[in-house]
């Protein structure tokens, strides 16, 4: 399961707490009414901060290998791209099982 983090900032990376006000105040700038001075923080674990850079990062990788695919391209039009049977029925029989566990 994955959190998707999307209100992010570079001071809650650095560590630094945000969105800070008394706890005893209203969030409209009304008091409610005790004498107790309490503060709410928040502030991001260093997994959480790290699973944001992950995100960033495979973000930037691009979907599709383009060298990749021109060389099979070239294969394909110069008649030499092989396709091997057995391992095609092998890896659509592997996605039909892992397709059967999950539903």
């Amino acid at each position: 399961m994955t959190t998707k983090i999307d209100a992010y900032s570079a001071a809650a990376a650095s560590g630094q707490t945000g969105a800070v006000r008394p706890a005893n105040t209203a969030p409209h700038g009304g008091s409610s009414g005790g004498s107790v001075q309490r503060v709410d923080s928040v502030k991001l674990t260093p997994d959480a901060m790290q699973l944001h850079d992950l995100e960033k990062t495979i973000a930037s990788v691009p979907v599709t290998n383009r060298e990749r695919v021109a060389q099979v391209r070239q294969s394909i039009a110069g008649g030499t791209y092989k396709i091997d049977p057995k391992a095609v029925a092998s890896k659509l029989t592997r996605m039909e099982w892992d397709l059967a566990r999950t539903s």
